[in-house]
């Protein structure tokens, strides 16, 4: 079997041929097109072939693997992220679970707070306030908060929101998506609704019952499914390449099912989680 693996980096991209029968083995480098990488892999692929006399008909496999999202995060270099919030969790990324790589340390670098996924500058707070245990309303939504937090986004660059519920259309006054939709796209921000990634009934039952770890194990059952792993791979995608906001309306971060999109996004794109 003849096999061509490629890695494309932000700088070069480097391929290698294995051929398992006659156990022969090429490297090759080239470097990165930045504007369109598959140039490059098509590029690099026709190069490796010719110079060690291989029949690119006769290659049977090519594996493709690629640092750029990774390394648009760690650079600051995709979309500029922002995030609608309740008053009085505006900081929640930055105080993220209290967890601390060294507990008694005052030294440490903690991830998360010093290279946030959203920038302070990025967290927009709304009036808004729901009660437990049923999420009764206690506080209506301030729409007219939400429109002028969709205009600082755009003034601040962002270019795209991504709602993770399920049922979008919310029958709580102020929650459905049409006020933040038309809000968000009359300042010429996208706004995508991923609804395989939100929770499926049962999961969202037992969330609003406080079982919250039966609500991870549901939604984790759930993003085994076909719809849902096409949809994380979409949400990967933009935000390798978007400043992107995940929308949820649930308060406690930590009790919602965003939580863990959150999760297997930043551990796609090598970055600490951010609960939002």
């Amino acid at each position: 079997m003849k096999l061509i693996g490629v890695d494309v980096g932000g700088t070069f991209t480097d391929l290698m041929y294995g051929d398992t029968e006659s156990q022969a083995v090429a490297i090759h480098k080239i470097p990165t097109t930045p504007g369109d990488p598959s140039q490059g892999v098509i590029q690099g692929m026709v190069e490796i072939c010719e110079r060690h006399d291989v029949e690119r008909a006769a290659v049977d496999h090519v594996l493709h693997g690629t640092t750029i999202a990774t390394n648009a995060v760690l650079e600051y270099k995709g979309a500029t992220t922002g995030m609608v919030t309740t008053e009085g969790y505006r900081d929640i990324l930055h105080i993220g679970r209290h967890q601390r790589p060294q507990h008694y340390s005052i030294m440490q670098d903690i991830p998360w707070q010093a290279r946030p996924l959203v920038q302070r500058r990025h967290r927009k707070v709304v009036a808004e306030r729901l009660t437990p245990p049923d999420g009764a309303v206690l506080t209506p939504l301030d729409e007219d908060a939400v429109r002028r937090a969709a205009r600082e986004l755009k003034a601040a660059g962002v270019e795209l929101v991504v709602d993770v519920r399920a049922v979008a259309a919310s029958r709580r006054p102020g929650f459905s998506k049409t006020i933040l939709g038309s809000s968000l796209e009359a300042e010429g921000i996208g706004y995508e609704h991923l609804r395989s990634l939100g929770t499926p009934k049962a999961g969202r039952d037992a969330a609003r019952s406080g079982r919250i770890a039966e609500m991870r194990a549901i939604f984790e059952a759930h993003l085994a499914e076909p719809q849902a792993v096409t949809q994380l791979a979409r949400a990967q995608e933009l935000a390798g390449r978007k400043k992107v906001a995940l929308l949820c309306f649930e308060a406690r971060a930590c009790d919602c099912h965003r939580a863990i999109v959150a999760e297997r996004l930043c551990e796609a794109l090598d970055q600490p989680v951010e609960d939002l």
